[in-house]
């Protein structure tokens, strides 16, 4: 059986309408955004069960059936399913695939494969799967890399230093080379400037400061200069609010 785990919902018209054979598991998680330290998985859901609901205002109640039971569809999984991973080169993409990766390392699946975005210019690298078309996923679904187990082990302790703010591991695991994780070394070090320097933070502080006063104007602009961060609207407008309200004491 094929499985395609989906980066988000956003995907799943293109994927649906693109002829694409298998059924489909959607990550819904942002775990580049707010805690993620626990002893375990059920502590994990609950953790961020609550921050989502404290932050962006997200009833508990729906978290479970929406975002953890997605992931725990992979505990379904037998050894003999393919699965097909569907995340893009961003931050916030990657983090939630090294967690993935961190359920997988103990599931002894025998294929794994990384479908990545396919680019067609630079300057669209960190657009992602957004603007390609069902014939484009296809193509990047043929271009997939099928996942070591070297591979899927980096992908777990990528998430372990990740999980527990171990920047200089993260900076170790970084120089790691895998055809399976392209930008490795781009994404690890924009985590670590964002812990150390708070550099998303300043940017769109800079942006506020130079006068600019429409949000998605704002938005637009930071996802230019930050695009390797992949933060949607919601994290940048949480961002965006702190801000201002910082400047209001």
């Amino acid at each position: 059986m094929k499985t395609h785990m989906l980066a988000g919902d956003s995907l799943i018209a293109t994927f649906q309408g693109s002829g694409i054979e298998g059924t489909i598991i959607v990550n819904r998680e942002c775990l580049i955004d707010g805690p993620v330290a626990s002893n375990g998985i059920d502590e994990l859901w609950k953790t961020r069960a609550n921050y989502i609901k404290t932050t962006y205002g997200e009833e508990e109640s729906r978290y479970y059936p929406r975002v953890a039971r997605e992931y725990e569809k992979l505990f379904d999984l037998s050894t003999e399913d393919d699965l097909y991973l569907w995340f893009e080169y961003d931050l916030f993409c990657q983090i939630n695939m090294w967690f993935v990766l961190s359920i997988l390392n103990s599931e002894n699946l025998r294929s794994i494969y990384r479908v990545a975005p396919m680019v067609r210019k630079e300057a669209d690298l960190w657009k992602g799967f957004g603007g390609l078309t069902g014939g484009d996923f296809q193509k990047c679904l043929e271009n997939g890399a099928k996942l070591a187990a070297a591979d899927v082990l980096l992908g777990a302790s990528l998430w372990e230093a990740y999980q527990n703010g171990d920047l200089k591991r993260l900076a170790e695991l970084s120089n790691t080379e895998s055809v399976c994780f392209p930008y490795l070394k781009e994404v690890c070090n924009a985590e670590i400037e964002r812990k150390k320097n708070q550099k998303p933070e300043k940017t769109l502080r800079r942006l506020v400061e130079e006068g600019l006063t429409d949000f998605n104007e704002i938005f637009r602009k930071f996802v230019e200069e930050e695009g390797i961060y992949g933060f949607g609207d919601l994290q940048v407008k949480a961002m965006y609010e702190k801000i201002m309200l910082t400047d209001r004491r």
